[in-house]
Protein backbone atom coordinates (compact mmCIF):
# COMPACT_ATOMS: atom_id res chain seq x y z
CA UNK A 1 0.00 0.00 0.00
CA UNK A 2 1.57 3.64 -1.21
CA UNK A 3 1.29 6.64 1.17
CA UNK A 4 1.42 9.67 -0.45
CA UNK A 5 2.17 12.91 2.16
CA UNK A 6 1.84 15.67 -0.70
CA UNK A 7 -0.29 14.11 -2.93
CA UNK A 8 -4.36 13.48 -2.64
CA UNK A 9 -3.90 10.99 -5.27
CA UNK A 10 -0.97 8.51 -5.87
CA UNK A 11 -0.28 7.91 -9.50
CA UNK A 12 2.36 4.95 -10.55
CA UNK A 13 2.72 1.21 -11.04
CA UNK A 14 3.38 -1.46 -8.11
CA UNK A 15 5.41 -3.82 -8.47
CA UNK A 16 3.09 -6.30 -9.25
CA UNK A 17 1.68 -4.74 -12.35
CA UNK A 18 5.52 -4.25 -13.55
CA UNK A 19 6.26 -7.74 -12.95
CA UNK A 20 3.06 -8.96 -15.21
CA UNK A 21 3.41 -6.06 -17.49
CA UNK A 22 7.27 -7.60 -18.03
CA UNK A 23 6.14 -11.04 -18.28
CA UNK A 24 3.46 -10.23 -20.95
CA UNK A 25 5.80 -8.26 -22.95
CA UNK A 26 8.16 -11.36 -22.90
CA UNK A 27 5.77 -13.00 -24.23
CA UNK A 28 4.98 -11.35 -27.06
CA UNK A 29 8.16 -10.91 -27.81
CA UNK A 30 9.38 -14.47 -28.18
CA UNK A 31 6.14 -14.98 -30.61
CA UNK A 32 7.46 -11.86 -32.38
CA UNK A 33 10.62 -13.65 -32.64
CA UNK A 34 9.80 -17.07 -34.18
CA UNK A 35 7.66 -15.56 -36.50
CA UNK A 36 10.57 -13.36 -37.45
CA UNK A 37 12.82 -15.62 -37.81
CA UNK A 38 11.60 -17.64 -39.80
CA UNK A 39 10.64 -15.11 -42.35
CA UNK A 40 14.23 -13.68 -42.11
CA UNK A 41 15.81 -17.00 -42.21
CA UNK A 42 13.84 -18.23 -45.96
CA UNK A 43 14.12 -14.56 -47.28
CA UNK A 44 17.38 -15.60 -49.16
CA UNK A 45 15.54 -18.26 -50.79
CA UNK A 46 14.64 -16.43 -53.54
CA UNK A 47 17.84 -14.53 -54.07
CA UNK A 48 19.55 -18.11 -54.56
CA UNK A 49 17.14 -19.10 -57.05
CA UNK A 50 17.36 -16.13 -58.97
CA UNK A 51 21.25 -16.36 -58.84
CA UNK A 52 21.03 -19.74 -59.94
CA UNK A 53 18.48 -19.66 -63.02
CA UNK A 54 20.92 -15.98 -63.86
CA UNK A 55 23.77 -18.88 -63.59
CA UNK A 56 22.26 -21.09 -66.17
CA UNK A 57 21.03 -18.42 -68.66
CA UNK A 58 24.93 -17.21 -68.97
CA UNK A 59 25.71 -21.46 -69.80
CA UNK A 60 23.03 -21.93 -71.81
CA UNK A 61 24.14 -18.61 -74.17
CA UNK A 62 27.74 -19.84 -74.02
CA UNK A 63 26.50 -23.17 -75.79
CA UNK A 64 24.63 -21.94 -77.72
CA UNK A 65 27.13 -19.22 -79.36
CA UNK A 66 29.86 -22.52 -79.30
CA UNK A 67 27.29 -24.64 -81.33
CA UNK A 68 26.55 -21.66 -83.66
CA UNK A 69 30.64 -21.51 -84.34
CA UNK A 70 30.26 -25.17 -84.37
CA UNK A 71 27.51 -24.92 -87.36
CA UNK A 72 30.31 -23.05 -89.20
CA UNK A 73 32.80 -25.07 -89.73
CA UNK A 74 31.95 -28.86 -88.87
CA UNK A 75 30.40 -31.51 -90.96
CA UNK A 76 28.49 -33.28 -88.11
CA UNK A 77 27.62 -29.98 -85.39
CA UNK A 78 25.15 -31.57 -83.62
CA UNK A 79 27.60 -35.24 -82.31
CA UNK A 80 30.40 -32.71 -82.07
CA UNK A 81 28.23 -30.53 -80.02
CA UNK A 82 26.80 -33.45 -77.22
CA UNK A 83 30.30 -34.56 -76.92
CA UNK A 84 31.61 -31.36 -76.39
CA UNK A 85 28.84 -30.36 -73.77
CA UNK A 86 28.89 -33.62 -71.72
CA UNK A 87 32.50 -33.51 -70.77
CA UNK A 88 30.93 -30.21 -68.65
CA UNK A 89 34.55 -28.60 -69.99
CA UNK A 90 35.16 -25.77 -67.39
CA UNK A 91 34.68 -22.83 -69.85
CA UNK A 92 30.72 -23.16 -69.00
CA UNK A 93 31.16 -23.57 -65.07
CA UNK A 94 29.09 -25.82 -62.57
CA UNK A 95 25.88 -27.53 -64.20
CA UNK A 96 24.34 -30.93 -64.14
CA UNK A 97 23.36 -31.81 -67.86
CA UNK A 98 21.31 -34.36 -69.27
CA UNK A 99 21.12 -34.63 -72.78
CA UNK A 100 19.50 -36.90 -75.43
CA UNK A 101 18.04 -36.95 -79.22
CA UNK A 102 14.70 -36.50 -79.67
CA UNK A 103 12.05 -35.63 -82.28
CA UNK A 104 8.45 -35.66 -82.33
CA UNK A 105 5.42 -37.44 -83.40
CA UNK A 106 3.05 -36.37 -85.19
CA UNK A 107 1.02 -35.14 -81.97
CA UNK A 108 3.54 -33.35 -80.77
CA UNK A 109 4.67 -35.51 -78.24
CA UNK A 110 8.54 -35.99 -77.68
CA UNK A 111 9.75 -39.24 -77.72
CA UNK A 112 13.41 -40.72 -78.57
CA UNK A 113 15.15 -40.73 -81.83
CA UNK A 114 16.99 -43.72 -82.13
CA UNK A 115 17.56 -43.07 -85.92
CA UNK A 116 21.28 -43.19 -87.93
CA UNK A 117 20.92 -39.41 -88.53
CA UNK A 118 19.33 -37.20 -85.74
CA UNK A 119 18.46 -34.15 -85.94
CA UNK A 120 17.34 -32.99 -82.60
CA UNK A 121 19.44 -32.68 -79.59
CA UNK A 122 17.94 -31.81 -76.09
CA UNK A 123 19.91 -30.16 -73.76
CA UNK A 124 18.84 -29.50 -70.02
CA UNK A 125 21.03 -28.16 -67.94
CA UNK A 126 20.15 -27.96 -63.76
CA UNK A 127 21.74 -25.92 -60.94
CA UNK A 128 20.38 -25.77 -57.31
CA UNK A 129 16.61 -26.24 -57.65
CA UNK A 130 16.66 -24.29 -61.36
CA UNK A 131 16.68 -25.80 -64.62
CA UNK A 132 16.65 -24.61 -68.05
CA UNK A 133 15.87 -26.58 -71.45
CA UNK A 134 17.58 -25.93 -74.68
CA UNK A 135 16.81 -27.40 -78.07
CA UNK A 136 19.41 -27.69 -80.37
CA UNK A 137 18.50 -28.93 -84.15
CA UNK A 138 21.29 -30.24 -87.23
CA UNK A 139 21.70 -27.47 -90.08
CA UNK A 140 20.06 -28.18 -92.96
Amino acid sequence: MMRCKFLKTCKGFTLIEVIIGIVIAALFGSMLFQFMSTSVISSSDEVVMVQQGYDLIGIMEKMTADYDELIKTDSDPLTTFKGYIEENTPDYGTYTITTAYIQFDGTGIEESDTSADPNLLKVTIKKGSQSLTAFFSQKS
